[in-house]
């Protein structure tokens, strides 16, 4: 999905990026991996706001898929624009890729 800018006169282009959302598609997504030998990783996407939610997956391997079901692993709450930080296992495992994807929360909760 493409970002369409401020005053987009090309109806194609909005119609298409209506026509992604609606089927699920989001340019609101990422992939990070775990810092080594640390219990966080910060990671920063301008995208992300305070109160949003981050939604991660495992990305690759098994030792990112055993982190993930492993109980260590959570997201905290965005507190700063820009950035959220993630826990897991404080291991030399320098593999653990993740793919996220980032939600505002419903208007009920504004």
């Amino acid at each position: 999905m493409r970002l369409v800018p401020f005053g987009e006169k090309n109806l194609r282009r909005i119609i298409q990026n209506i026509h992604d959302l609606a089927t699920g598609r989001s340019n609101a997504t990422g992939v990070f991996t775990c810092d080594a030998n640390q219990a966080t990783t910060a990671i920063t996407d301008e995208r992300v706001q305070v109160g949003d939610y981050i939604f991660c997956a495992p990305f690759g391997n098994a030792n990112s898929r055993t982190e993930f079901g492993g109980g260590s692993f959570g997201i905290a709450a965005v507190t700063t624009p820009g950035t959220f930080t993630v826990h897991h296992t404080n291991d030399a495992n320098a593999d653990k890729k993740f793919v996220y994807h980032i939600m505002q929360p419903p208007e009920s909760e504004l």
